[in-house]
């Protein structure tokens, strides 16, 4: 075939692989994009968009949720609305385009084979496909890490202010994201201080002055009790992520990974020299080990949720050992085991979300029914966001809302279980002022959201029932939803 031909039918080919992983992706991500009530965290992020731009510096600040994206999706919100797929929705387009920005990512660091693999990849892996159903942040944490490297990398090699002004926007956004962003920057400078780029240093000088604002905050954040509901690491935690970055396909990535690694070691161990290779593997490892170590000490991993700084770095590692494969068929295989095995869970967490007998909206719908105007609600634990997020949307009464203990109304995670065990005299003591406040209201019901993780919440629990008549229970965890209560108590005077 003429070269003209030739170059032209590759590029044709790649485009239309391309395109199939980002249509395979969109297939996957908008699946059951709609079935799920917004959970906690998505509420909470939803209530907090009620807030002009000014006052949502305020209460990102109060309640450490990450700046970057609640300036995001809020700006978000004033085009597509707040419901559930306009919220969701834009997770979607940021994990659509990772595919596109990672298949770049992977052509400039080796080849289109290399790009294409890691397109697919992405598009078929579970970690972000979940995140991009969600209303929260780690799918756009992707997508900027993604970029983030990407103009790390163009700038080593072409140094000029485009480049640079580019890296630095998406690595301190990055930053105003997640905090494991900074983990990413400190990879970037030890790799730079290996290198001697000065330009590169000064580049990353800037990211830190920009990003300093926020580091201090975070650092602010694991003090005041926001973190605390968060565990330490063991040696057993990377193992967890890479679970969690491949739910319900791990075993089959070890055996692909671990059979072509063998078979190039034995027959090309020169394709294992290469120097982006060390660079990408230093931005997956050093982040995670450091994690780590942190988090041994201090609230700072999640399995689940954090990693997503890690995740492109990983698959661009896997998705470069698996370019070296040359047997169409065998590729044809892997891609087909991959989307089917990737999809089971998808599958699996629909079915799961069609079971649930009643799921929050309802839930809410049931209890608005019942109350009316001038009547009391008190929140305990992580129960109110959801409940602030539905109940303007199916009923316009007039209710009061009571969060207890009262510092809870600041942030609803901001709840330091045995710090409150631990002083419990206080909270004895504004449960009893509660209840006999309610007492005093004539004629009106009082409904209580009661959750069983904290042990503070059966003092208010007790003074209402020795100060109030109880009408009626409704037993919430029977519905099978991921609710943060499971008990709703009515009651009148």
């Amino acid at each position: 075939m003429d070269s003209k031909y030739q170059n032209i039918y590759e590029t044709y080919k790649t485009h239309i692989f391309l395109a199939g992983s980002v249509i395979l992706g969109a297939i996957y991500r908008l699946h059951h994009i709609n079935l799920r009530t917004l959970w906690l965290d998505e509420a909470s992020t939803a209530n907090l968009l009620q807030n002009n731009l000014i006052t949502l510096w305020n209460r990102v600040i109060e309640t450490g949720n990450n700046s970057a994206y609640m300036y995001v999706i809020k700006i978000w919100s004033y085009i597509f609305g707040d419901s559930e797929i306009a919220l969701r929705s834009f997770s979607t387009l940021c994990g659509l385009l990772a595919i596109l920005a990672i298949y770049k990512l992977g052509e400039k660091l080796w080849s289109k084979k290399t790009g294409l693999w890691v397109a697919f990849l992405m598009s078929v892996n579970f970690f972000s496909i979940f995140y991009s159903i969600q209303a929260r942040q780690y799918s756009l944490v992707v997508l900027m890490s993604i970029l983030s490297i990407y103009y790390f990398y163009v700038l080593q090699e072409k140094r000029n202010w485009k480049n640079a002004l580019t890296f630095i926007t998406t690595t301190a956004i990055g930053i105003y994201l997640h905090p494991w962003f900074i983990l990413l920057l400190i990879s970037f400078v030890l790799w730079t201080l290996i290198k001697r780029n000065t330009y590169l240093l000064i580049s990353e000088g800037v990211v830190l002055i920009l990003a300093s604002p926020w580091i201090y905050k975070i650092s602010m954040f694991m003090d005041d009790g926001v973190a605390s509901w968060i565990q330490l690491t063991s040696w057993k935690t990377p193992i967890q992520t890479l679970q969690s970055f491949f739910f319900g396909t791990l075993g089959v990535y070890i055996i692909f990974v671990i059979t072509i690694t063998a078979y190039y070691t034995w027959k090309r161990r020169e394709v294992f020299k290469k120097q982006n290779l060390i660079l990408i593997s230093s931005l997956f490892l050093l982040p995670l080990i450091a994690a780590t170590i942190i988090g041994h000490y201090i609230p700072f991993y999640v399995v689940g949720r954090y990693e997503a700084v890690v995740l492109a770095p990983l698959l661009l590692l896997i998705a470069w050992l698996f370019s070296h494969i040359q047997n169409t068929k065998l590729i044809i295989f892997m891609c087909a085991i991959l989307a089917i095995l990737s999809f089971r869970p998808i599958k699996n967490e629909a079915d799961n979300i069609r079971n649930i007998s009643k799921n929050e909206k309802e839930i809410i719908q049931e209890v608005t029914d019942m109350i009316k105007d001038g009547d009391t609600i008190i929140f305990t634990s992580l129960s109110r966001p959801t409940f602030d997020y539905y109940m303007p949307r199916v009923s316009q009464k007039n209710v009061e809302k009571i969060s207890f203990p009262k510092e809870l109304e600041t942030h609803a995670a901001n709840q330091d279980i045995q710090h409150m065990i631990d002083n419990k005299e206080k909270y004895q003591k504004e449960a009893q002022e509660l209840a006999q406040k309610l007492k005093d209201k004539k004629r009106k019901q009082v409904i209580l959201i009661f959750a069983m993780d904290n042990p503070i919440n059966q003092f208010l629990a007790q003074e209402l029932e020795s100060t109030l008549h109880i009408n009626k229970i409704i037993n919430t965890s029977e519905s099978g939803a991921p609710l943060q209560y499971q008990l709703i108590f009515i009651y009148t005077p």
